[in-house]
């Protein structure tokens, strides 16, 4: 059973990473919204979004840059603050907030319609 489930969620993640290489909307974020993305994701404790993200990270050519890496270690600590008290603490932890949840928001979508359910 347990090996199903693996597979399962193999397969949904090669999915996942076909729409964000793939689609146009999520392709014209800014070079830095997925490292800010993936941070926050990893703060939050979300393995899977997180590594989404940092797919987009790969593709792009973002992950080792210096820039990125500062925005992707303040996102984890948004991440990991919004986890623990259910808020953001200042305008820039809210616009890293409003991205990763759009972020979530398209891959549920990806997921809901490709499974039938529209």
């Amino acid at each position: 059973m347990k090996q199903k489930y693996i597979s399962t969620n193999f397969g949904i993640v090669v999915c996942i990473t076909l729409l964000l290489a793939s689609n146009k909307t999520l392709s014209d974020e800014s070079r830095y919204d997925f490292c800010a993305i993936s941070g926050f994701y990893e703060g939050m404790g979300d393995v899977m979004l997180s590594n989404l993200a940092l797919t987009k990270m790969v593709d792009e050519g973002s992950v080792g840059n210096s820039t990125c890496n500062a925005v992707y270690r303040d996102a984890i600590s948004a991440g990991q603050y919004m986890a623990r008290n259910g808020k953001a603490r200042n305008r820039n932890d809210n616009e890293i907030l409003l991205k990763a949840t759009d972020f979530k928001s398209k891959i549920y979508r990806f997921i809901l319609n490709g499974s039938g359910y529209k």
